[in-house]
């Protein structure tokens, strides 16, 4: 806490020395000021009003302190599983997004293949002509081969 602090402070003091019935000398508040003055101002006020509301008996500024110290644990766990929390929100965005990458990929080779299957389907014919000439000349080849007195097969027939 600030020395400007120190109205605001005593205001709060002297309200939660009501709330316990307690007399509360100047001498009294400037010994719990000091004692909490490293404190920041905020944390102060948020430990008297918890006090408050938790002690049976006017708190000692240890008490008080330890209202500061068992905020500032709620405050780090509660940042702990704020950060926990986002980095399973970024595990997540990245595993969706490898998901993603992974499933447009598939979608690209399945194209890729529609597209071969469709060019080897429009190619037919092609083949069939170009197999329909290979057997024509083998024919002919065939037959050029007999008339020296040779025989040959085409591939993949059992011709003697």
């Amino acid at each position: 806490m600030k020395p400007t602090d120190a109205d605001a402070f005593s205001a709060r003091m002297v309200v939660l020395a009501e709330i316990f019935g307690e007399s509360f000398s100047p001498v009294r508040m400037g010994g719990y000021f000091t004692a909490l003055e490293d404190l920041e101002a905020d944390d102060v006020f948020a430990a008297l009003g918890q006090a408050a509301r938790a002690c049976t008996f006017f708190p000692k500024p240890a008490e008080l302190r330890e209202f500061v110290g068992v905020a500032h644990r709620l405050v780090a766990l509660a940042s702990h599983d704020a950060s926990d929390a986002i980095r399973r929100e970024h595990e997540q965005r990245r595993l969706e997004a490898w998901e993603a990458d992974l499933a447009q990929q598939q979608r690209e080779q399945d194209a890729a293949e529609q597209r071969r299957k469709a060019e080897w389907e429009a190619a037919a014919p092609d083949r069939e002509a170009a197999r329909q000439r290979g057997e024509a000349a083998f024919v002919e080849f065939q037959a050029a081969m007999r008339a020296i007195g040779r025989r040959l097969a085409w591939p993949g027939s059992h011709q003697s």
